[in-house]
């Protein structure tokens, strides 16, 4: 081995992901000892010269062996994520095909796929509790996007017509939205509860007063998550305060 071929193989095994080169009979021809981990084997020569899908049968049928063979079919690249059920691991993998056979990178992205699910699940879980709360209740990420809206709160703010899930409040409350981002800024950045009374004007001759409370909420790791507003119509006793002081 020459130095160039020394350090070429010095780079591939600082690279993170696992890398395997496969000819065009399907038998590894090299494998980085990230991959050779992955794979859940000892050394590459365990892997090296055997048929791919001799050594892994459970997944030839399955996405990846379609996407591969498509791959060196067309010779085109190509980008996936899959689940390989003996393993019970996800994989991020990315085919290059060439004259020769193939080269894959991979990695493994179960933490990061069950951290998705978990919040997926708990996103959902959290959204059917909040629909069907009698409060006023809604809960925002760090950018102030809607994650859940209760159904009163959609009531109050007429949104029963339109989903603000994903959107931001400047977008789903323009008339409003300044003000509340204003609010939510000062919140988060003080990471602590924070209330008050606000007027919002929905036209030139007609306003309404909520009583608003908002709360920092936090992940699992004590970062800031969002923040949780809970808000109260208040404009008809504002107008009877209103009517006594005119007295």
């Amino acid at each position: 081995m020459d130095q160039t071929d020394t350090d070429l193989n010095d780079i591939l095994e600082r690279v993170t992901d696992g890398i395997v080169a496969i000819n065009q009979s399907w038998q590894y021809t090299y494998l980085n000892s990230t991959a050779i981990r992955l794979l859940q084997r000892e050394k590459a020569a365990d892997l090296i010269d055997k048929n791919v899908w001799e050594v892994f049968p459970e997944a030839v049928g399955t996405p990846i062996y379609d996407a591969l063979q498509r791959a060196v079919h067309n010779q085109t690249p190509v980008f996936f994520e899959y689940y390989y059920p003996p393993f019970d691991r996800w994989y991020e993998v990315r085919g290059f095909p060439s004259s020769e056979g193939i080269t894959v990178l991979f990695t493994d992205t179960s933490e990061r796929h069950a951290t998705e699910v978990y919040l997926s699940q708990r996103l959902r879980f959290l959204n059917q509790i909040a629909r069907r709360s009698p409060l006023a209740m809604a809960v925002f990420d760090t950018n102030f996007r809607f994650l859940v809206a209760s159904q009163i709160f959609q009531q109050i703010y007429k949104l029963t017509d339109k989903d603000p899930i994903g959107r931001s409040i400047t977008e789903v409350l323009p008339e409003q939205g300044s003000q509340w981002l204003e609010i939510f800024q000062d919140a988060l950045e003080k990471a602590q509860e924070t209330s008050g009374e606000q007027v919002f004007y929905e036209s030139a001759d007609s306003k309404i007063w909520v009583h608003w409370v908002v709360q920092p909420w936090f992940e699992e790791d004590g970062q800031k998550g969002g923040l949780v507003l809970l808000t109260e119509i208040v404009t008809g006793r504002k107008r009877a305060e209103e009517e006594l002081q005119k007295m």
